[in-house]
Order: structure tokens, then C-alpha cells, then sequence
């Protein structure tokens, strides 16, 4: 058996206090940490294909 990983995801919970989106898109392998939050910060990462460590 096979498994891929979709072509995008997207994570939304709280980090440091902040409302935060965590979305990784797999065409550009670019993750993206965006909170909504004045005093937040917006961080953007190159990264390779994630691999699967858990499932439940």
C-alpha cells in the first residue's frame, strides 16, 4: 500500500497565546505559520516532503 500526501494542509490552534494558521503546501514545499495577532509573527519556510510518524 501506497500513501501520498495531499496536495496542500492546514492547521488552525493557538501558539504563544496567538491564533495561528499552519498551512504547508506541497507544489512549492513552503510552510507557512500566520497568526492573528498585532504582535504575532508571520514565518515562511522551505522544507522538504513531510513523512508520516504517527497515525491514529
Amino acid at each position: 500500500m501506497d500513501r501520498q500526501t495531499p496536495g496542500s494542509f492546514t492547521s488552525k490552534g493557538n501558539f504563544n497565546g496567538y491564533e495561528t494558521n499552519v498551512t504547508y503546501t506541497k507544489k512549492t514545499n513552503e510552510l507557512a505559520i500566520l497568526q492573528r495577532a498585532l504582535r504575532g509573527s508571520n514565518q515562511f519556510y522551505k522544507c522538504t516532503e513531510p513523512k508520516l510518524l504517527k497515525e491514529e
